[in-house]
């Protein structure tokens, strides 16, 4: 079994835990439940409200795009990088 542990505002834990004490569900077994949901769907089983301080659409596609190659800089140092940028 692996450990998670994470930090979250005061506020989200302490309303999230009191819904799911509600609906009978443990922080564990909803954590669990989540993940085997992105599992599930390959990504986020939701559509993710915007709060403050989530990435933004343009974050997140400069994300998606970086970890696909795509518009990424590859360089053989800090000096090649910085020529390349200017270029």
């Amino acid at each position: 079994m692996a450990r998670i542990q994470h930090t979250i505002p005061d506020q989200v834990k302490d309303k999230a835990e009191s819904i799911l004490q509600q609906q009978g569900f443990t922080p564990a077994v909803a954590t669990t439940l989540f993940y085997v949901e992105v599992i599930n769907h390959g990504g986020l089983p939701f559509q993710p409200t915007p709060l403050q301080n989530v990435p933004t659409d343009l974050t997140l596609k400069t994300l998606r795009d970086s970890k696909s190659g795509k518009n990424v800089i590859k360089a053989k140092n800090k000096r090649d990088f910085f020529k390349k940028l200017r270029a």
